[in-house]
């Protein structure tokens, strides 16, 4: 019954299927991709995926629906223009690729100048606002306390704006150069090849997309987006733009994750833009700022510094006006879990994952002390040329972002960062890590049971770990 009501769903606006592993999220995919082209709500899909899943999604897709066209493959800046070529005049009813593929599909220089045209406009109607109220002041209050805690100016917010609208309009520019220098060479563009459902699986790896906003210096406000994340996001403006000229509402994206949020309350606001923007615009929060100002509330914070002291944070700490926001984002979103979809799972011992607790260990302490060193110079001089041990003595440019990966190194082992200098201690958390995987084989062993490892976060694995 859950992925029927996916499908259903799925056939009557934009979706995120928001299942848990285990809940058949690939089936509900193809319901829709099939659905929707035997109702004449779309032609063709295009189903984005991470590499190693192309085949099994592929194999899946044909065994639901085996006299379905699919075509499966990858595509890179070798046989780019022949896959375009392929997909533009093929009769598929689903293409399925990679999340590399449809990060090398871009809209023609003219689609794209379309939708920079369309954000300029949406720009310079801000500005018209924000110049209303002009001498005034933006009043950031603490939502506990109410007191103001930030106060940037309108002078600073057109100001901000005006920059936005010129970078706009210097796209807009270029664009409608490229339109002309590429006029008969017939590249073939996103927009060529006659999709018209655009599906990406594992969506959470485009969560976060560039936008504008005054609340830049507010923690949890995350304004910097991936070229990808924009990218994806001009593809369903296009689809959601022509499907409206075509069907009366946005249509034809399907997002799928078993988590739709992960890190900021921006990728809600993410989603959204990608799922609702007619609504977006109709309930006049397609700003990021007017957005946040109805849902969202902002706190001071103390925090430690990586030197010892403390500062105040501005953070966007929780939801305000929660049923009327979920109100909207359950339009579109559909939610699985395991336990509601009956997905049986093995439990785990003790009921919770176990912590392991490692004391810090002498070279640990080294390298936080020379951290904190380091950390000083930054915020006394900006920019400060070191010398880091872990690169054979190369002086570079010291920066507070250089901090955190080393310091993450650290913390696992320090012969991550020099080997040759760093020896091998006990108790370090990869020494600790060998001894449990070490106890756990002698353990089992005997009765013939195997054991598998994961390791996930930061840092990523190097031939020195």
């Amino acid at each position: 019954n859950g992925q029927k009501i996916g499908i259903y769903k799925g056939l009557n606006g934009n979706i995120y299927l928001g299942h848990e592993v285990g809940n058949g999220k690939t089936a509900v995919m193809a319901g829709i991709a099939m659905e929707a082209s035997r109702l004449g709500l779309a032609r063709k899909s295009i189903v984005g995926a991470m590499h190693a899943n192309v085949d099994q999604i592929a194999d899946e897709f044909t065994q639901l629906y085996p006299w379905a066209r699919i075509l499966r493959g990858d595509m890179n800046e070798g046989n780019k223009q022949e896959f375009l070529q392929n997909i533009k005049e093929g009769e598929w009813d689903i293409i399925i690729t990679t999340h590399t593929a449809i990060d090398l599909m871009k809209l023609s220089p003219m689609a794209q100048a379309n939708m920079v045209q369309i954000e300029i406009d949406k720009l310079k109607e801000e500005m018209v606002t924000l110049k209303k109220l002009q001498g005034a002041e933006i009043i950031i209050s603490d939502s506990k306390t109410g007191s103001a805690i930030a106060k940037p100016t309108i002078e600073k917010a057109i100001s901000t704006l005006k920059e936005t609208i010129a970078k706009h309009v210097g796209m807009h520019k270029e664009l409608m150069n490229q339109h002309s220098a590429s006029e008969g060479k017939g590249e073939i563009y996103f927009d060529h090849l006659g999709v018209d459902m655009l599906m990406i699986d594992e969506a959470h790896k485009y969560k976060n997309a560039d936008f504008a906003s005054t609340l830049s210096n507010v923690k949890g406000v995350n304004v910097k987006g991936s070229t990808n994340g924009l990218n994806l996001l001009s593809l369903t403006r296009w689809i959601n733009t022509t499907n409206k000229m075509r069907l009366g509402f946005d249509y034809g994206v399907v997002l799928a994750s078993g988590t739709p949020i992960t890190n900021s309350t921006t990728e809600l606001y993410t989603m959204q833009r990608h799922l609702q923007p007619s609504l977006l615009r109709e309930q006049n929060i397609d700003h990021f700022d007017l957005w946040a100002k109805s849902f969202g509330s902002v706190e001071a914070e103390t925090n430690q510094k990586i030197t010892g002291g403390f500062d105040v944070a501005i953070k966007f700490r929780e939801f305000k006006n929660l049923p009327e926001l979920l109100g909207m984002v359950y339009q579109n979103l559909d939610v699985q879990t395991a336990e509601k979809a009956g997905v049986t799972r093995p439990n785990v011992i003790g009921g919770k994952p176990r912590t392991m607790v490692v004391k810090q260990d002498a070279q640990a302490k080294e390298v936080s002390r020379t951290l904190t060193e380091r950390a000083v110079l930054i915020s006394q001089q900006g920019r400060v040329e070191y010398v880091p041990d872990h690169e054979g003595g190369t002086k570079k440019q010291d920066v507070q972002f250089s901090l955190l990966p080393d310091g993450r190194k650290a913390a696992m082992d320090a012969r991550l960062l020099n080997p040759t200098i760093f020896k091998d201690s006990p108790n370090s958390k990869i020494s600790k890590t060998a001894e449990l995987v070490y106890s756990t084989y002698a353990k089992f062993e005997k009765g013939g049971d195997n054991s598998a490892w994961f390791k996930d976060g930061q840092p990523k694995p190097t031939k020195n770990l």
